[in-house]
């Protein structure tokens, strides 16, 4: 069981498994209030330390962990998400109960070994290589709405991206 993640559109790990009648599980590990952390802030465009919405959830599939992924959204928006349950894509539950604009997202990939924690959450050795991903989901009018840190097991993942044509001169950003 290796799910493909297809990384040219917003998909939801229940995207991920098109396969056929496979059981997804959400655990909610963490379900809360915080206050914005300056990256958070930064990034949804809010005051430092004004309210924001923590999810943590644990994301299986026939019983097996396959992704941790931590979400943030401004409280003001997004604080109903507390009194709802969370279960499936996320999307979903955003356009759905909230009327979110999905517009687009960026994500950042890198090859990770975790946390003994998160090793245990995810029912690996901390060996076991991960990719992380964050993922800012932003809206048309090219504002933040979403910040999503996840764990992808390394072991169990596979990711796909349909690129373009080549083509000479491209100039490539690079993060240092």
């Amino acid at each position: 069981l290796n799910p493909v993640h297809r990384l040219d559109q917003m998909v939801s790990f229940v995207d991920d498994f098109n396969i056929g009648d496979i059981r997804i599980d959400d655990w909610v590990l963490d379900k809360s209030a915080m206050p914005a952390t300056p990256e958070i802030a930064s990034l949804l465009q809010i005051g430092e330390g004004d309210k924001v919405v923590r999810i943590e959830r644990l994301r299986l599939a026939e019983g097996t962990p396959f992704l941790l992924e931590t979400q943030y959204y401004s409280y003001e928006e997004f604080g109903r998400l507390l009194e709802i349950p969370i279960k499936g894509s996320m999307y979903r539950i955003l356009t759905e109960q909230f009327q979110a604009d999905l517009d687009h997202a960026v994500q950042t990939i890198r090859a990770v070994l975790v946390s003994p924690e998160t090793a245990q959450k995810l029912n690996i050795s901390p060996t076991v290589p991960c990719l992380y991903i964050e993922s800012l989901a932003y809206n048309s009018e090219d504002r933040c709405i979403e910040i999503l840190h996840s764990y992808y097991r390394g072991d169990r993942y596979l990711f796909r991206v349909q690129a373009g044509a080549y083509s000479q001169g491209i100039r490539v950003d690079r993060e240092d």
